[in-house]
């Protein structure tokens, strides 16, 4: 009988412990043949030929190495684990509609509480084919890509508040109308189930997607036909996260319901629909301390948002602090009617 040869790479996941005890005990079909240490790491695969490679890996870190292994002629299946939790990401090298389906009913059939995020992928789809390098033709397909964005950036932090901050009985006794439920609802346009409540599958689908974005809109610069977004970000030079602030702010002129109460969820407080420096820093998400003081600079009064007034510091009410961290954060009239004109 031919066994599955599995490699572990330098892994700490919890769920480490669960798999060898799978290999060594109740797996005949699977033998582990080795660990793959860094700096190393593609020489012992191509020593060790391993038909599975257990990695820890963030989801959105996944593709990248997947990226270089599926370069060689038989590369492994790669499953990345979380650090911490019981998530696990498989990518499986020049994927098929058999291969997916044999997934999908191993998912089913093995089916338990914990979530599960599986990745197939080709190397040809990797980058999202020639798609990723269209240029933007349409103001409106601009956008829309801006607010996808926005809504897995809300949705991922939608999940992390209710898991450290929301008390659904203390909401209540204060009066707050606005539940995690009624946000999800609204962004994903339909009541969410537990199986969509995945906050580290929505982070990486949401990094993907604007790294995915970034392309198109560097595809786009310089052309006459380019939207207002494009232009906006060309003629002031914005960078990825102040570019996501003016996103952010405009979406509330495309819809108030939906982000307003949202950023007041996310904010634990109610009657706060518009957004904060603070809260674009979470939303932005996969910044480091020394990350996040670098990206608040934005707001610098020498750089282009505050500069040319782009966005603004909303009015302190009382109580608010002086930094921007705390304070709303709006957008222009005029740069709001200039995004919006051709929508």
């Amino acid at each position: 009988m031919t066994r599955i040869r599995v490699a572990v790479g330098e892994v700490q996941s919890a769920m480490l412990r669960d798999i060898l005890a799978q290999i060594t005990d109740q797996q005949p079909d699977m033998e582990l043949v080795g660990q793959v240490r860094q700096p190393n790491f593609k020489d012992a695969i191509a020593d060790q030929k391993p038909d599975v490679l257990i990695c820890d890996v963030r989801p959105e870190e996944l593709p990248e190495v997947c990226r270089e292994l599926f370069s060689d002629p038989d590369p492994p299946v790669v499953v990345g684990l979380a650090r911490e939790g019981r998530e696990a990401a498989v990518c499986i090298a020049n994927a098929g509609a058999a291969q997916l389906m044999s997934v999908i009913r191993t998912a089913i059939l093995d089916a338990t509480k914990e979530s599960k995020v599986v990745e197939l992928l080709r190397p040809a789809d990797a980058e999202r084919g020639a798609a990723a390098t269209n240029p933007y033709t349409s103001n409106s397909d601009c956008l829309d890509d801006q607010l996808r964005c926005l809504d897995l950036a809300l949705l991922a932090e939608v999940d992390a508040f209710e898991s450290t901050v929301w008390d659904e009985s203390a909401q209540r006794l204060q009066g707050l109308a606005i539940s995690p439920d009624e946000v999800r609802a609204l962004l994903q346009g339909s009541r969410p189930t537990a199986s969509q409540r995945q906050s580290g599958d929505l982070r990486r689908r949401c990094l993907r997607l604007q790294e995915w974005t970034a392309k198109r809109i560097a595809a786009t610069l310089g052309r006459p036909d380019a939207p207002p977004f494009v232009r906006l970000i060309e003629r002031f030079n914005l960078g990825p996260f102040e570019q996501f602030c003016i996103a952010a702010t405009l979406a509330l002129e495309i819809d108030r319901n939906k982000y307003g109460k949202a950023y007041a969820l996310l904010q634990d407080d109610v009657t706060r629909k518009q957004p904060s420096l603070e809260l674009f820093l979470r939303l932005y998400g996969g910044l480091g301390e020394a990350e996040r003081w670098g990206a608040a600079r934005v707001f610098d009064i020498s750089r282009p948002l505050r500069r040319w007034n782009l966005l603004r510091l909303a009015p302190r009410d009382a109580g608010e602090p002086a930094t921007p961290f705390g304070r709303r954060i709006e957008l222009d009239d005029r740069i709001s009617r200039f995004l919006l004109a051709q929508v």
